[in-house]
């Protein structure tokens, strides 16, 4: 699932927002990548360097996406128990995720 998320996120537009462009656009899986990077300096951290060494915002883009794969494909290996909840990719995984369903009831 989390996999398609980052299939669906658009790349190219992350890049944009993150060097400060001003776009309007209603691709929600691009949105949480950018609020999770601003908003966690872990992960603020590596991504600038990334973007720092890109000769261009398309290798910028490609990077980005590869390198956000290979964490979410070691974090998936991991077993449950070594995981760390408050992990940066665990939070990055818990975003892009569908929200749960909670039910409530009141009572009269």
């Amino acid at each position: 699932m989390v996999g398609s998320a980052l299939a669906y996120a658009d790349w190219d537009l992350l890049v944009r927002l993150l060097t400060g462009e001003t776009i309007t656009n209603d691709n929600l899986f691009t949105w949480s990548l950018y609020r999770s990077i601003l908003n966690d300096s872990h992960l603020h951290q590596p991504v600038g360097v990334l973007m720092n060494e890109a000769p261009d915002a398309y290798t910028c883009a490609d990077t980005l996406k590869d390198w956000f794969e290979a964490q979410i494909n070691a974090w998936i290996d991991t077993s449950a128990i070594r995981r760390q909840r408050n992990a940066v990719i665990s939070m990055v995984v818990y975003t892009l995720t569908p929200s749960r369903v909670v039910c409530t009831s009141r009572a009269f």
